[in-house]
């Protein structure tokens, strides 16, 4: 396995984070989303054993984000994040605060049942991962944990496409801001997407237009004096 981080621009164009993405050595297939599918499948024992790899990477090469005050964030479920949090990692993470957490709240959990004194001890780390209009079904509580959430590619997508989609998805937004937290599109892996984000007023987006670092590039750029 390696790592590529997947950049996340601001909409006036700044680079303000990466996501750090497990790829496998043999690819499932040119798609993508085959990888979604694998790792939406996985068990959280699979899943907290990539985050761990990959937080230590990160710790490895914090230098780069750092000096350019850029977070990384890492996909984890409720459970893995639980586990991570139980774990010695607990204190390595508080020392790193530029590592965030992708939380995928669908699996484990029912929206009811969250458990919101986890999030609690990440304020201000939490990504809500894979977001659609029609799929929030959080308390207050539960939402007010998390300082961004990633509206999922097909709704942006869709919403390019469809007015009464467009006209959701802005609403959903404005909510999001009377909440103090910030939108980012998934999906922006074209000129006419990245149009739609800078119009949008979401605070980023992420998706192919911008190329990914591969893990070796992260390491060279980490090097002290690259500045």
């Amino acid at each position: 396995m390696y790592y590529i981080f997947e950049p996340i621009y601001l909409s006036d164009g700044q680079l303000f984070a990466y996501e750090c993405l497990t790829r496998l050595k043999k690819p499932l297939s040119n798609e993508a989303d085959c990888y979604e599918v694998f790792f939406k499948n996985a068990t959280t024992g699979f899943l907290t054993s990539l985050a761990e790899k990959q937080i230590e990477f990160i710790v490895n090469n914090y230098h780069f984000l750092a000096e350019n005050s850029l977070r990384a964030t890492i996909n984890v479920d409720l459970l893995s994040l639980k586990a991570i949090s139980e774990s010695g990692w607990k204190n390595t993470l508080d020392k790193h605060p530029l590592i965030n957490f992708e939380v995928d709240m669908i699996r484990n959990f029912p929206a009811k049942e969250c458990p919101v004194e986890l999030l609690r001890l990440y304020r201000d780390r939490l990504w809500l991962d894979d977001v659609s209009p029609e799929n929030i079904d959080f308390s207050a509580d539960v939402l007010q944990a998390f300082s961004f959430v990633k509206i999922d590619k097909s709704s942006f997508w869709l919403a390019q496409k469809n007015h009464a989609e467009l006209w959701e998805l802005e609403r959903f937004h404005k909510k999001m801001l009377t909440m103090n937290i910030m939108t980012v599109a998934e999906g922006v892996d074209c000129l006419e997407y990245k149009l739609a984000l800078e119009r949008s007023g979401f605070f980023a987006g992420q998706g192919y237009y911008w190329p990914a670092l591969t893990e070796q590039k992260i390491r060279e750029l980490n090097v002290p004096g690259r500045f």
